[in-house]
């Protein structure tokens, strides 16, 4: 039985107007998190030439999430709140099962994620750590990043791209 790839395939009807999309390749704008976005150089877009709806069609988003909770962890600056957000998200807890795990009250996490104040340098490593021992379970991650912690700065900006065979998600930058 021969395979077909997505190239090979007719795209869908638009879900607006029932007319044929088309297919193309060019950046997007990937909300992760509220406040938080990274660049995908070569995302497929769905584009309806009658009435301009489009979809993105994202391989892969597991992967895609552990490529971004990855470069995330491992940026030396101390993590900003929409990367807090991100990186819960990522361990699938609720603010307050997060703020229940890191053993401080639900209106500290909500100050930190909210960048109302920055959250403490333990924390900070502690949630990466919590990260890099979950999510990235499997992959080589280099601990020592974790003690190069040394203040604070922006959400990271990363631009991420599928690899030419379709097969894994990488840093594009």
């Amino acid at each position: 039985m021969k395979k077909t790839r997505a190239s090979d395939r007719s795209p869908p009807a638009c879900a607006e107007c029932g007319a044929p999309t088309r297919a193309f390749r060019e950046p997007h704008r990937y909300t992760i998190a509220p406040k938080l976005a990274v660049t995908l150089a070569d995302a497929e877009i769905l584009r309806c030439p009658k009435c301009g709806a489009f979809s993105v069609v994202i391989a892969k988003t597991n992967e895609l999430r552990r490529t971004i909770a990855s470069e995330v962890i491992r940026k030396p600056t101390a993590l900003a709140g929409p990367e807090l957000v991100f990186l819960r998200r990522c361990l699938d807890l609720t603010g307050r099962a997060m703020a229940r795990t890191l053993g401080v009250s639900h209106e500290a996490l909500s100050r930190w994620e909210n960048e109302a104040q920055p959250a403490p340098a333990t924390v900070d490593r502690l949630l990466r750590t919590m990260v890099a021992l979950t999510t990235l379970a499997g992959q080589r991650f280099p601990l020592e990043t974790l003690a190069a912690i040394d203040g604070a700065a922006g959400p990271l900006k990363l631009v991420v791209t599928m690899d030419a065979k379709g097969g894994s998600w990488k840093r594009a930058v």
